[in-house]
């Protein structure tokens, strides 16, 4: 039975009160939705009251689907250039954050991010060359002009699924907060990936080829190797067409294999706990890093979740929705085994799944009602609003330190948190 406003809206102010409980009353290194106990008690007032208010959008806004032509990207570009540079994140904090800045400015390279590497350095090079800019004002540009194009396909994604409101959540999903001046490599990573996901799209509706979807696949992984977690969807698109079930379940199979000898052991948790001191797949420890770490990219895309999920069988699932499910499952499988040695500060990349859930989740939504994509879509405005206030200040060094102290991460507790944090603060002129 389809579920009515109010019932959405109790379901929504329940979650809030549970993110209040674990995030202010009982922390318990709940990283993934703890950033708000950081601000003052008023900020905190503020915050929790804004989002009981959003339980119940009792309002009705007239917006239409963006009449997408020559101008409307232009605009869209330009824009989300200006916002992703200069609303940004003041320091450094989190990823491998000041030693990536090192290493562009060596032009270094790594096997999983090998292309991506070459090009920040030559873009630090040009960019020094004619104006004399450093390195890190040069990841700031180049962080926009990646946002800018994430933007474009963000807007191109919400207008052949015929949503919008597709559109506002990629852009205010956390991960989308890495083209705020965010000292890493996913830039490139994350606009590679919604672009393979539009195309991925044209390809199901015939307007594309697979085999060329295959052959952008393999050059991004080149660029940088992460991106093979979507590969899944040229898996959906090849078995579509074949007619022979078990051939197709011997595809995957083989696929699925090939790749966990590419990424294991080195990415990946080992399945018992070794002298080393990795934490096992199979752990406690494991399980709640990779929740918080989901609940942490997605915001109130759970909340979305949990109402599909009630839902369920008065959905209707398109194709769309169902390759964008498997991509989101085999990412959210990865991430489980992914072994992030640095917890919390691995935030980023654990973060990428949250797009293709975007892309699941929110047609679902559509169907169940407007009411409903509005509780989200608030909800996701206020967590990014907090995220961004949060890292965009001072209130962040707070949240480093305190997950140097407490996160039980590979390698916190294998090296010196005393140095670590010393070492980042003199990285990012902090005294």
């Amino acid at each position: 039975m389809k579920i009515g406003k109010i019932p959405l809206s109790m379901l929504a102010l329940f979650a809030v009160m549970v993110h209040f409980y674990f995030s202010i009353i009982e922390p318990c290194n709940a990283w993934g939705l703890d950033f708000p106990s950081y601000f003052p008690a008023w900020g905190i007032v503020v915050f929790y009251s804004l989002a009981a208010l959003a339980c119940f959008p009792f309002y009705n806004p007239r917006v239409q689907l963006f009449n997408v032509n020559l101008k409307t990207v232009i605009l869209i570009a330009i824009g989300s250039f200006l916002y992703f540079y200069f609303v940004r994140y003041k320091y450094g904090l989190l990823g491998d954050n000041y030693l990536r800045v090192g290493q562009i400015i060596r032009g270094e390279t790594w096997r999983n991010d090998f292309g991506t590497m070459i090009i920040m350095h030559q873009f630090y090079m040009v960019m020094h060359n004619l104006f004399n800019f450093d390195c890190v004002k040069s990841i700031h540009i180049f962080c926009a002009l990646f946002g800018a194009g994430y933007s474009v396909y963000a807007l191109l994604l919400s207008k052949e699924i015929g949503k919008y409101s597709i559109f506002i959540v990629l852009m205010v999903l956390p991960v989308a907060t890495q083209f705020n001046g965010y000292i890493e490599t996913y830039a490139v990573s994350i606009f590679l990936m919604i672009a393979f996901y539009y195309y991925s799209l044209l390809a199901m509706r015939a307007r594309f080829s697979v085999f060329g979807l295959s052959v952008m696949l393999l050059i991004f992984a080149i660029i940088h190797l992460e991106i093979l977690i979507c590969f899944p969807a040229i898996l959906f698109l090849i078995i579509r067409k074949i007619k022979n079930k078990t051939v197709a379940t011997t595809l995957i199979c083989v696929v699925g294999a090939a790749l966990s000898i590419v990424f294991w052991p080195s990415f990946f948790h080992p399945l018992k706990e070794l002298h080393d001191g990795r934490i096992p797949i199979f752990s406690a420890d494991n399980f709640y890093a990779f929740l918080n770490g989901q609940v942490l990219s997605c915001g109130a895309l759970v909340i979305g979740i949990v109402i599909c999920l009630l839902n369920i069988f008065k959905l209707k699932f398109t194709s769309e929705i169902i390759m964008f499910s498997l991509v989101a499952g085999f990412q959210l499988l990865f991430f489980l085994c992914f072994d992030s040695i640095l917890g919390a500060a691995d935030w980023d990349l654990n973060s990428f799944s949250a797009i293709a859930i975007t892309l699941a989740i929110i047609p679902c939504i559509c169907q169940i009602g407007k009411y409903a994509v509005k509780i989200v879509v608030g909800l996701m405005l206020l967590n990014l609003g907090a995220w961004m206030i949060l890292n965009s200040t001072d209130l962040s060094i707070c949240r480093f330190v305190n997950i140097i102290k407490t996160d039980n991460a590979y390698y916190y507790r294998t090296h010196s948190r005393e140095l670590i944090t010393v070492l980042t603060f003199q990285s990012n002129g902090i005294k």
